[in-house]
């Protein structure tokens, strides 16, 4: 059978990934083959079975060039659902009726429970750096976020992954902090990444670049803190 259908590096490794017992017939890996997904494929059966994961393919009307696109999400989920403890012997959580519907709601839990397990320490830091870190003038004020849910939910109103730098700052591989205006001193305006004595990125709504008055006051700040004090890992 390998001669006969010229089988690839990728679907000798999902063969040698089938649990013993559940065997993908050669038709299945020809279907694996056409939807273009050998790579990924694999990661799945860590989950269920290859016709398993298939037929859920035929349900959800996967077409050729959505497959790859549509696979990653799965994995995604599925390894979310894994990390946060859900029962993976279910078919109702493997096998979501809404994949989009059912992905989105798991990542604003897993988004919760790293959160959580990162609050400690950005507290911690924040408690610290802050009074080496925060500064203002007449116009913004800049400061460190209180907590990791204050990062989160900067990266929720500004439509930006501030968010996914969570885990980075509780470790000291970076520091975020928060531009506000005076007069607005708890409303999200613009976030800034600082690291190895410098703005590494300052970003607001939807990514955007910070303008001019903004960045003059960040160059003010970076003169005035005192770089040699502050502890990161440089990554």
């Amino acid at each position: 059978m390998f001669r006969e259908i010229d089988i690839m590096i990728d679907e000798l490794r999902i063969i040698g990934a089938c649990r013993i017992g559940k065997m993908i017939s050669k038709d299945e890996l020809l279907h694996v083959r056409r939807l273009n997904i050998a790579h990924d494929f694999i990661k799945v059966l860590k989950y269920t079975s290859a016709t398993k994961a298939l037929n859920y393919f035929t349900k959800q009307f996967v077409e050729l060039r959505q497959a790859r696109q549509f696979i990653i999400e799965w994995i995604d989920y599925l390894d979310m659902v894994a990390i946060l403890g859900n029962n993976m012997t279910s078919s109702f959580i493997i096998f979501p009726i809404n994949l989009k519907q059912a992905h989105d709601k798991m990542q604003e839990e897993y988004r919760n429970h790293k959160r959580a397990l990162c609050n400690e320490q950005i507290m911690a830091i924040s408690l610290d750096l802050n009074k080496k870190l925060a500064y203002s003038d007449k116009e913004y004020l800049i400061r460190l976020p209180r907590d990791s849910f204050e990062i989160g939910n900067e990266g929720s109103i500004l439509r930006h992954c501030v968010d996914s730098y969570i885990e980075s700052m509780a470790k000291k591989q970076t520091i975020i902090l928060l531009v506000r205006k005076i007069s607005e001193p708890d409303k999200p305006y613009y976030t800034v990444e600082y690291n190895n004595q410098m703005v590494r990125q300052c970003r607001g709504f939807c990514n955007a670049n910070a303008p001019a008055e903004v960045t003059k006051f960040l160059e003010k700040w970076l003169k005035e803190i005192k770089h040699d004090e502050i502890d990161t890992i440089t990554v």
